[in-house]
C-alpha cells in the first residue's frame, strides 16, 4: 500500500543542475522535488556531470507536476526564456 506522500519519479534529468532547475519550478508553484542520492554524488565529482539524475515528487503532486513541467517545456521551446546576450545577471 502506498502513501500519497510517498516520492514517485516525475522526470530524469542530463545532469545535476538541470534536475535542481526542475526541482526549482516546481517549489514555484508549491511543489516539492527530490533529487535521490544526491548526497552521494556529490561523493563522485565530475561522473555526476554525465549521468541522469531522477526527479522525484510525492505522488499526490504528480499529475500537477506533470503538467508544469510540460507547460514549461513548451514554453522553452516558443522560445519564451532567452537570455539576451546583453543581459545584466550580475547581482
Amino acid at each position: 500500500m502506498t502513501d500519497s506522500n510517498d516520492l514517485v519519479r516525475l522526470t530524469t534529468a542530463q545532469s545535476v543542475f538541470e534536475a535542481h532547475m526542475i526541482c526549482g519550478i516546481l517549489a514555484d508553484h508549491g511543489i516539492p522535488g527530490h533529487v535521490p542520492g544526491e548526497n552521494a554524488m556529490d561523493e563522485w565529482g565530475a561522473a555526476q556531470r554525465s549521468m541522469a539524475v531522477r526527479v522525484e515528487v510525492p505522488e499526490s503532486r504528480l499529475e500537477e507536476a506533470k503538467k508544469i513541467l510540460a507547460e514549461k517545456k513548451a514554453e522553452i521551446a516558443a522560445g519564451k526564456h532567452k537570455l539576451e546576450d546583453d543581459a545584466d545577471v550580475s547581482e
